[in-house]
């Protein structure tokens, strides 16, 4: 049975969605850009302007534990301390891609989370939700499909209750300093009995980290930046 850690995990690092074997081609550099969102003007009923998009970036590192040491996957904003020694780290990319419309209609966002081998060959792709950000808290609202045909993109699927409260008011347009860490997660998920019963996942317990779900500003992607786009 999968503890609370390992289930966030689960949940954020892509294994409720996983890639068909054994790779997928997907490389943020190439593949994210307005294209990527285009559908989403429809759920939206506006234009997208510019995304801007947090990056948190977790990797294998050895970590010891009464003497012994283990495999975990820590944020690399982590102080935790780590074994001093080199593994090939397999790694994961969590974003936070905040959407500027014209017109306004709030603070649309999305959740989108990769997964990737030690030679950086994708090895799962999605989670993606879309949500609203609300001050301090994310309210989901949408699980997203993550589509090919010439490009990816992502697509509307179904209906999905979830929240991210974070530790702090979300970062205004023009800040690019200031990190976006989430505290708690909130599943509002249905019950065998009826109706929705919350679960609350609170970081700090679980992994015993307030930087596990730390998010640094990586880049605004708006027409004309994605042809000159460095890989990240």
């Amino acid at each position: 049975m999968l503890n609370k850690r390992n289930y966030i995990l689960f949940l954020l690092l892509a294994s409720i969605s996983s890639c068909k074997p054994p790779t997928r081609s997907f490389k943020y550099e190439q593949n994210v850009n307005l294209y990527f969102f285009k559908k989403m003007e429809t759920i939206l009923k506006a234009k997208i302007d510019s995304v801007k998009v947090y990056r948190a970036v977790l990797e294998d590192v050895l970590v010891e534990r009464d003497n012994v040491t283990e495999y975990k996957q820590i944020n690399t904003e982590s102080k935790q301390a780590m074994v001093d020694f080199q593994v090939d780290n397999n790694y994961a990319h969590l974003f936070l891609m905040q959407i500027f419309t014209t017109p306004f209609v709030g603070r649309p966002c999305i959740f989108f989370s990769t997964s990737y081998s030690a030679d950086s060959s994708c090895t799962h792709l999605g989670p993606a939700y879309m949500g609203l950000i609300n001050l301090d808290h994310i309210n989901v609202i949408k699980e997203l499909a993550i589509k090919q045909s010439n490009k990816y993109y992502l697509k509307s699927w179904k209906n999905k209750k979830m929240d991210f409260i974070t530790f702090n008011k979300f970062p205004q347009k023009d800040d690019h300093i200031s990190k976006v860490k989430i505290k708690q997660i909130i599943l509002q998920d249905p019950n065998k009995f009826g109706g929705i019963k919350p679960t609350l996942y609170t970081i700090t317990d679980i992994f015993k980290d307030k930087n596990a779900l730390a998010f640094t500003y990586l880049e605004t992607i708006k027409k004309g930046t994605n042809e000159s786009k460095k890989k990240q």
